[in-house]
């Protein structure tokens, strides 16, 4: 996986290019497509992926993990949201909840390799 929606993986964990999310974020919002990706989907799932990983970040993760929840019901193909959502339940400590959501994330995506990494966690931290 190298995008979501237009936008890379590594640009939505680490916020590198916080003027691409930007602008990705108002074309979203406003509705006017930037041409990263025709799916009107994106249109609302991009911004709410935005926004939970924010919360993330800010440690607000049961804020975060509802807003995961709510890319995935808009999107259940959206790999990365999976992955964000297993690592949210793993903070939370519901391994068995996160293997499932990471396991979710590497069945639409094995090349998602941080996916590997979390789940190896949470069996260690169930065993």
């Amino acid at each position: 996986m190298d995008t979501v929606c237009g936008l890379s993986v590594r640009n939505l964990i680490t916020f590198e290019d916080i003027g691409a999310l930007q602008r990705r974020m108002k074309s979203c919002l406003t509705g006017k497509s930037d041409g990263s990706c025709a799916d009107p989907k994106c249109q609302r799932v991009i911004p709410l992926l935005i926004l939970s990983h924010i919360n993330e970040l800010q440690g607000n993760i049961q804020v975060a993990a509802e807003g995961y929840r709510h890319c995935i019901a808009l999107d259940p193909t959206l790999a990365f949201a999976h992955f964000l959502l297993g690592r949210c339940e793993y903070f939370l400590m519901d391994f068995t909840a996160a293997i499932e959501h990471l396991d979710s994330a590497l069945v639409r995506d094995p090349s998602l390799m941080m996916a590997y990494y979390w789940t190896a966690r949470c069996h260690t931290s169930l065993m």
